[in-house]
């Protein structure tokens, strides 16, 4: 296979990956407005341990590293705890902010 058919191939799996992560914040951002109008707290670390856990054995099971996995992952979730902050001061009547992380997108 070529290298311009190999970057084609690595183009589409990124398409699939950036609408996997976009489908999955939007998940967790209806978690997040349930928590609230259930008035639980929405950040739930042992959730976060177990979810952390599975991404774990998955990799294991896809020969794939687990440590670059679960760093991803955490990132992932990190993010969709600031958009959950940014959802609930909206919904507050505060002004939205832009993420200082590097590497953040103002619209996540």
């Amino acid at each position: 296979m070529s290298l311009e058919e190999l970057r084609k191939r690595i183009d589409a799996i990124d398409a699939e990956i950036v609408k996997l992560i976009g489908h999955r914040i939007g998940v967790a951002q209806e978690i997040g407005r349930e928590k609230r109008a259930q008035g639980r707290r929405v950040n739930d670390q042992a959730r976060e341990k177990r979810v952390l856990g599975h991404i774990r054995s998955l990799a294991r099971s896809e020969k794939v590293n687990q440590e670059v996995i679960e760093g991803i992952y955490q990132q992932l979730i990190k993010v969709c705890r600031r958009l959950s902050r940014r959802s609930r001061r909206l919904q507050r009547g505060g002004r939205p902010s832009v993420f200082r992380a590097a590497g953040s997108h103002p619209t996540l």
